[in-house]
């Protein structure tokens, strides 16, 4: 049987490289590939607070604030498949949290203000999922 008393420093070694490279002034070479969003100050959304120490921006924990132009769709009975309405942004639909339902006119263009979330929405015959944005403002174009 082989012994295989070197992973553990092996281990130790690369985790130990890739704090140093977070903790650098400059670019960075290395980063984790874990998803914890943050918003630099510069309004870039960062997959991680490393990526942002590497890039040299300071942040907020969290998605950034986006705005766009959307279709209000209204996709039928929320009790027979789940979906009731949607956004359409950019040919991709998301589920809207938060949206008044004040809104929810089928067809109506609006630009929202919103968040990104790390939730998933499934609705459809075959549940689907859909990314759930996070209403924060919704106003006529």
């Amino acid at each position: 049987m082989r012994n295989h008393s070197y992973l553990p420093l092996l281990i130790l070694t690369a985790f130990a490289l890739a704090l140093a490279a977070c903790q650098a002034d400059g670019p960075c070479e290395v980063c984790p590939t874990y998803v914890d969003p943050v918003c630099g100050l510069d309004g870039i959304p960062y997959s991680n607070p490393c990526e942002a120490q590497c890039a040299g921006v300071s942040y907020v924990y969290g998605f950034c604030e986006e705005e766009a132009e959307a279709l209000i769709l209204d996709l039928g009975d929320g009790a027979a498949d789940g979906c009731d309405y949607m956004l359409l942004i950019d040919n991709k639909y998301y589920h809207p949290q938060g949206m008044d339902s004040v809104w929810r006119v089928h067809n109506t263009p609006v630009r929202v203000q919103f968040r990104r979330t790390l939730q998933l929405y499934h609705c459809g015959i075959a549940p689907l999922p859909y990314d759930v944005l996070e209403i924060l403002s919704v106003e006529r174009p």
